[in-house]
């Protein structure tokens, strides 16, 4: 039986870098634990596992969007060709900052 399920996965994961949690608002730690914004050093440790996890859940031409920060996109990038997907337009934000990581797991060619 296979795995590969999804057309679409989101992933709203911890992306906040360790050294920046103390910039959060305040409203947002006392609602949440901080593990719900930790990202690890730069943010991406958990962006990076689900990259590499999703492709097992991906049906051929499956999307996978990541929410993300910063210049998160930037690190992540790099890493798409090599697990087997192809980068699709960012999502951005009202004021033009990347948002969102979408990748497409390639239908494999005949």
């Amino acid at each position: 039986m296979s795995w590969r399920v999804a057309d679409v996965l989101v992933g709203v994961v911890p992306y906040v870098p360790t050294g920046m949690l103390g910039l959060l608002h305040r409203d947002a730690l006392a609602f949440e634990p901080l593990d719900a914004y930790d990202g690890g050093h730069d943010g991406t440790g958990l962006l990076r596992r689900v990259l590499h996890d999703a492709r097992a859940l991906l049906r051929p031409g499956g999307l996978l969007l990541l929410e993300l920060g910063g210049d998160q996109l930037d690190a992540l990038l790099p890493l798409l060709g090599p697990l087997g997907y192809r980068p699709e337009a960012p999502l951005l934000d009202d004021e033009g900052d990347v948002r969102a990581l979408v990748a497409r797991l390639p239908v494999p060619h005949r």
